[in-house]
């Protein structure tokens, strides 16, 4: 790793995400205040929309110059036919003569250079075209995964979203959308190159050509409904996918309960059985992606065919070899847009798919970080070690900030240590470690109806942290856990040392009485 060198500083993640994040937030405040949903497409333009345009002319150029070759074609056997029957024109050697540029290409072997000059060309701006979509596509995914990273770091516990899905998103979703940056310029790209081959053929075969061109839109519906087959496919797919990698991370989460109850093998058969409705899934995609490549394939086959079956008829003259040729060559040119027709559509629609997934991500709710407690900017402050007691230290030297610890309790013989997020945090008795008045508790956010009301609980203070572990576990952290805390409605005042920290509940094989104890000794009073 060492012989590959530093990434350059334009292609880092930081970067890449600053980039995109000042456009989307931008334009995520623009949506807000015009009381709409921020569209991710707008904000994928807006990010790359110079390098996208620049892709786009090199594209197009090297679309226009690729196709010098087959036209060059019918040139080139005229000129080897005409010499062979002794037919090619000869300028008088006394009389100074001077050819026109199309005399001058119309040369056999000054059209093999242009033919050779033509092909360069096309390379070149080929494979710059591919190089700047593959890269700026490498650059959005790094932007879409530091932004689902940095989402799922403020979402709220009442989403409901799990490791799984945002695994999901990081990998499969923003993977979709490179795949979309790197092809998806032939979704115009395609019917641009198809047109001016079908100008092409008609210029050289007449209307014989536009006739067989017109079977591909026989089978243009049957593709349609394929396409909207594996839109559907797809959208099942990934939900399944998010559910796979749900239960996969609960069971690596709880491996010590699992083997403990011997309950590896019933856990092991619900991740079995969502894989196999996956790989069901999959399957039927596979079939459907290899069915609509083997329309497309054959559709370039029975074109030629009608094409050249019919030019007899329709001209009223017989083929010659330079058109024969020439023909073959823009057909074979055809069927390159034709084959990769079947691989754009699903890269699209799994975009598609991808960027509602991920618009609906971004939208959910956020941990509400107005707080008394919190400050949106930290103070200044100074880490020092202390060698002899092993501590670290949060030194504060600044006299307005010193005041507001004393406010907070304080004294002048501390050892100046003061934590930010304690600031304007209000206090209560020093017997009670938490308060919660009022309260108001449901299980689903946008509900009205609450489930508990009026809900007033004291939690007095303890003296040690296994007290205090004691006083919330088992059963009892129901009352606190993500699930129930939902939309709360409450007033909250505890003291400076008091921290909440959730705990999933689950069951011992044991009685009720024996889970609502949790080891605890039973006081009848």
């Amino acid at each position: 790793m060492e012989d590959l060198g530093d990434l350059p500083e334009a292609d880092q993640a930081e970067n890449q995400f600053k980039r995109f994040y000042h456009i989307y937030f931008k334009e995520k405040l623009a949506a807000e205040k015009a009381g709409k949903v921020v569209s991710l497409w707008k904000c994928y333009w807006l990010t790359f929309w110079k390098t996208l345009a620049l892709g786009g002319m090199m594209k197009m150029v090297g679309d226009l110059v690729g196709l010098v070759g087959p036209m060059a074609i019918n040139i080139i056997v005229l000129y080897a036919a005409a010499i062979q029957e002794g037919t090619l024109s000869k300028p008088d050697p006394t009389k100074r003569y001077h050819p026109t540029t199309w005399e001058f290409l119309k040369n056999g072997y000054v059209t093999s250079v242009v033919v050779l000059v033509a092909t360069f060309m096309q390379s070149t701006f080929s494979n710059n075209f591919n190089h700047l979509a593959i890269t700026e596509g490498v650059h959005l995914r790094s932007a879409l995964q530091c932004l689902v990273y940095k989402k799922a770091l403020k979402i709220s516990g009442i989403a409901g979203i799990d490791t799984g899905t945002v695994v999901n998103h990081m990998s499969v979703d923003a993977f979709n959308m490179m795949m979309l940056f790197s092809m998806g310029h032939y979704i115009w790209a395609v019917p641009f190159k198809i047109t001016l081959l079908l100008m092409l053929l008609y210029m050289q075969l007449g209307y014989s050509a536009l006739i067989g061109a017109a079977t591909i839109y026989v089978l243009a519906p049957v593709q349609y409904y394929i396409c909207t087959l594996l839109s559907r496919i797809q959208k099942e797919a990934l939900k399944v996918a998010d559910e796979r990698l749900q239960r996969t991370s609960e069971l690596l989460q709880g491996i010590k309960l699992l083997k403990l109850y011997g309950w590896e093998t019933m856990y092991g058969n619900l991740i079995q059985n969502v894989r196999e409705k996956e790989l069901k899934l999959l399957r039927s995609d596979a079939i459907y992606v290899a069915l609509n490549t083997f329309l497309t394939q054959a559709s370039s086959i029975v074109v030629t065919l009608v094409t050249f079956a019919l030019y007899s008829t329709i001209e009223g003259k017989p083929l010659a070899s330079s058109e024969v040729f020439t023909g073959l060559a823009l057909f074979n040119q055809l069927t390159v847009p034709l084959y990769i027709i079947p691989f754009v559509i699903p890269i699209v629609i799994n975009a598609m798919v991808s960027t509602k997934r991920l618009r609906h991500f971004l939208q959910m709710s956020e941990v509400d970080s107005n707080t008394p407690w919190r400050e949106q900017e930290g103070p200044a402050a100074i880490v020092e070690y202390n060698p002899d007691s092993g501590s670290v230290l949060l030194n504060v030297k600044d006299a307005e900030l010193e005041r507001k610890r004393n406010i907070l309790g304080g004294s002048d013989e501390s050892d100046g240590v003061f934590l930010p997020e304690l600031m304007n945090q209000p206090t209560v008795d020093g017997s009670v470690a938490a308060v919660v008045q009022n309260g108001s508790f449901t299980w689903d956010f946008n509900s009205s109806i609450s489930v508990l009301q009026d809900i007033h609980v004291q939690i007095p203070a303890v003296n040690s942290a296994i007290e205090t572990y004691y006083s919330v576990s088992g059963r009892h952290a129901q009352l606190l856990s993500k699930e129930l805390w939902g939309n709360v409605q409450i007033s909250v005042a505890c003291t400076p040392s008091v921290a909440y920290v959730p705990q999933k509940a689950w069951l011992l094989n044991a009685t009720l009485k024996e889970n609502i104890l949790f080891g605890q000794p039973y006081d009848g009073r």
